[in-house]
């Protein structure tokens, strides 16, 4: 396919766009098939060069962007889903917030990148290098050489993927140095041959993974969530027969059955147990619920406080008035749920309690609040 007029006219070797501005998603869209071309080797393509480039909340999704230079960009909120970013550099980039799945990342250079909030689940990043850096820039204001992260202050320690959601993703032989994976959902990743010199892994979700693999003691992996224990799938049966006998009491407005206290319960051998299920004033205080699915449920007044709810499914869920002080609910998606406050038979209102949650804002898109 020939060059459009329009693409071709910016062959030109033109100033580039000042960083200042942001780029616009047509002027993105342009560059991508530009760089198209450069890859195919054919007249007129041209490399992305995009460093210090200002793209956030921008689609990038699907493109082929393979050795583009990305360094110092600004990509928060972007979506990078599906792309193919192989050998692509992301030194000392911003990718807060932004959606890398299923994304082709092997041998990307992602030193200093920050991704606090993004989800890189099923994504490749064999051989890619995760190391800590610090990106030197000219200000010339000030008419010297500083040191600058992507958010402009001094950059310190590894990539940040707190709260990041990294499922299936393959870190065989990533230099890992300094990595922040506070948090994160590593449900299923490999770590084989990989350098973890200095990396956290607190709170991390490690299910599915090949714990050998990692160089720290049971001790320093304390706080991590691993595969649910024997315990927790012999009690199944029992929280099954609960969750019915709660479903009684709500259908018999408290005469039939009882309400479930299930504080400090493994639910993950029943993940698929409840969906559209009516568990109102259910009470599951200091659970492990990840990857839950409650979708379509009535959960009214429900009290997860201090839950780990990472990962939950709660999508078309009636959702009011319930209790989420202090959870985990990094990658729960609430999609077209009733998060409104719930009206008690008093007369008073109790609102949805998100405080000390963890948690994105875009999460609740789509919610009704």
């Amino acid at each position: 396919m020939p060059l459009s007029p329009r693409l071709a006219n910016r062959m030109t070797d033109a100033p580039r766009r000042p960083s200042g501005k942001p780029h616009s998603q047509a002027e993105l869209n342009e560059i991508a098939e530009l760089h198209r071309f450069f890859l195919a080797r054919r007249p007129g393509g041209r490399r992305a060069l995009l460093s210090c480039a200002k793209l956030f909340d921008l689609d990038l999704s699907r493109r082929a962007f393979r050795e583009a230079d990305f360094s110092a960009a600004d990509l928060s909120g972007a979506n990078l889903t599906g792309g193919d970013f192989e050998r692509a550099s992301f030194y000392c980039a911003d990718l807060r917030d932004s959606r890398i799945c299923y994304a082709n990342l092997k041998g990307a250079d992602l030193r200093g990148a920050s991704m606090r909030g993004a989800d890189l689940s099923f994504s490749m990043m064999d051989g890619a290098d995760l190391r800590a850096a610090v990106m030197l820039r000219h200000d010339s204001e000030a008419g010297h050489v500083r040191a600058v992260s992507p958010g402009g202050s001094p950059t310190r320690g590894g990539v940040d993927f707190s709260n990041c959601s990294l499922k299936g993703a393959s870190l065989n032989e990533v230099n890992l140095k300094g990595a922040n994976f506070h948090n994160a959902n590593l449900q299923g990743v490999t770590f084989r041959r990989a350098k973890l010199t200095e990396v956290n892994l607190d709170g991390a979700i490690l299910t599915g993974v090949n714990v050998s693999e990692l160089p720290f003691s049971s001790h320093e992996l304390l706080s991590c969530v691993f595969d649910p224990s024997a315990r927790a799938v012999s009690r199944a049966p029992l929280l099954l027969e609960k969750v019915t006998r709660h479903e009684l009491w709500v259908s018999s407005g408290a005469r039939l059955g009882e309400a479930a206290v299930l504080d400090d319960e493994d639910f993950r051998p029943l993940r698929n147990s409840f969906r559209g299920r009516e568990l109102t004033a259910l009470c599951a205080r200091h659970a492990i619920l990840v990857g839950v699915n409650f979708s379509l449920c009535q959960l009214q007044g429900a009290n997860f406080s201090d839950s780990d709810l990472r990962d939950c499914n709660f999508e078309g869920a009636d959702l009011r008035g319930v209790n989420f002080r202090g959870a985990k609910l990094a990658h729960a998606h609430f999609g077209k749920s009733d998060m409104r406050p719930l009206k008690l038979a008093n007369g008073m209102v109790q609102s949805v309690a998100l405080a000390g949650a963890q948690f994105g804002p875009a999460q609740f898109a789509g919610a009704l609040s």
